[in-house]
């Protein structure tokens, strides 16, 4: 049967029958319920009930999505063309970490996250304070870092926080596979894929974000960003990118000089040196600001411990990766984007 055949078929049904349909779709799949709500006025008329600010908005909600205000106020319509906007992406977008297989990824931390907290905690309703020492559940961080690296274009660490997040965009980037660098396209850029920039970066969704760092010279002041709405995928890399302009301490390029990068950093049992074919020259080239070390280490994402003073810390994960036997590749597979 043709998509038309049966879009008349599906029209000659009563309107009862449309009703039950629409009712009969799982309540967290956005993509379906958009087709529902696209394909004819009949259908759409399924949608239009007093309560559908919230049905849009918890769809979203429960796809691991929230939208980044602009000083807008959150409509029924606000809500309903985002989630349009969200399926129209997730149908052209052919990146894992992107498009409808985050989608699918999110519903399912999403619904982990149901299944392992307790409702004391967390009922699946509201944001978590991660800002609470005690909890009966885990924080887990988004897997869609595990996709994301950045390019050498670091936004500086002295801009506002609107002109930082939209520079952050140009600046990080999504890999096709996490376990290989191979560059990166224009099209690579987050700032082409809002589904990955709009997810939660931590499921259950977090409203308090504290990222551990040791990187800064003389400064051991932490970055955080809050949400009361829960921070999500691009808020935390907007809170990380005032970090990535800066350089290394001495202490960390000294590390790096004489035991490669991977020293002292959390779930790597052994460090692994640089390529031998790589002089320590080489060694500070490649690594001298805080961004690089995102490029020469696999960033996996955040691990979380509980501290009765100040609530759940996120500390960076890393993990060790192949590096090109010359310097002057990884440099350039960083600096300048893929034309092919």
């Amino acid at each position: 049967m043709t998509p038309k055949a049966f879009q008349s078929l599906l029209l000659s049904l009563p309107n009862e029958l449309l009703l039950l349909i629409h009712d009969s779709i799982e309540p967290w799949d956005l993509l379906a319920h958009v087709c529902y709500h696209q394909l004819h006025a009949r259908t759409r008329a399924c949608y239009a009930k007093a309560y559908m600010t919230d049905f849009w908005q918890n769809l979203i909600f429960y796809n691991g999505l929230r939208i980044t205000w602009r000083d807008v106020e959150p409509t029924e319509t606000v809500w309903r063309e985002a989630a349009l906007r969200y399926a129209k992406h997730a149908w052209t977008c052919a990146q894992p970490a992107c498009g409808r297989e985050r989608l699918a990824t999110n519903r399912h931390l999403m619904q982990r996250a149901l299944a392992t907290w307790d409702s004391d905690d967390w009922d699946g309703t509201f944001i978590l304070d991660s800002r609470e020492a005690a909890f009966s559940g885990d924080i887990e961080s988004s897997d869609i870092f595990r996709y994301i690296n950045f390019n050498n274009s670091f936004p500086g660490h002295d801009l506002d926080e609107d002109t930082r997040s939209m520079l952050t965009g140009e600046c990080a980037f999504l890999r096709a596979d996490p376990e290989i660098d191979e560059g990166w396209r224009m099209t690579d850029l987050l700032a082409n894929h809002p589904i990955a920039l709009d997810s939660f970066a931590t499921f259950p969704p977090i409203s308090w974000l504290r990222i551990f760092q040791d990187f800064i010279e003389g400064e051991d002041a932490d970055v955080e960003t809050t949400n009361d709405e829960g921070v999500t995928v691009g808020e935390a890399l907007t809170s990380l990118a005032t970090l990535l302009d800066k350089g290394l301490t001495q202490d960390k390029i000294s590390t790096l000089v004489c035991f490669g990068p991977w020293v002292d950093l959390p779930d790597v049992d052994d460090s692994a040196p640089f390529p031998s074919s790589w002089s320590q020259q080489d060694a500070v080239r490649a690594a001298h600001r805080v961004g690089h070390w995102f490029q020469i280490t696999r960033w996996t994402g955040f691990t979380f411990e509980c501290f009765d003073e100040t609530g759940m810390i996120a500390f960076i994960k890393c993990e060790d990766k192949q590096l090109p036997d010359n310097v002057r590749t990884h440099i350039a597979k960083y600096s300048y984007p893929r034309t092919d």
